[in-house]
């Protein structure tokens, strides 16, 4: 029954953060700093499209860097694609390919 009233907590308090973006976006933060690699995506694409937080796409990348070097494949293609076209960062098709061939090697696992 404890666990019961616990889950139940848990999933009113998801409710709550789906529709506060901006709370959803300092939960989101403050498991990035526990080293979570999908909340430093979640952190990324929240600076990305500015939901939450102002649209900052040097921001972004820092947090999707900071997912992919944790092997989020998804990130990796983020931030290839940054590089590809100079959004946030200073365009380099070196790096950008490094990125997608990262990303291929992690998918093939």
């Amino acid at each position: 029954m404890y666990i019961q009233h616990i889950m139940s907590h848990i999933i009113m308090r998801m409710e709550e953060v789906k529709r506060n973006k901006e709370k959803a976006f300092r939960i989101y933060k403050l498991a990035a700093s526990w080293g979570d690699a999908a909340a430093m995506g979640n952190v990324g694409s929240m600076y990305a499209n500015g939901r939450g937080v102002r649209l900052d796409y040097s921001e972004a990348n820092k947090y999707f860097l900071m997912a992919a070097n944790r092997g989020d494949v998804e990130a990796m293609k983020v931030i290839a694609a940054a590089y590809q076209e100079g959004v946030g960062v200073k365009k380099n098709l070196e790096e950008a390919m490094k990125w997608l061939n990262k990303a291929k090697q992690y998918e093939k696992k």
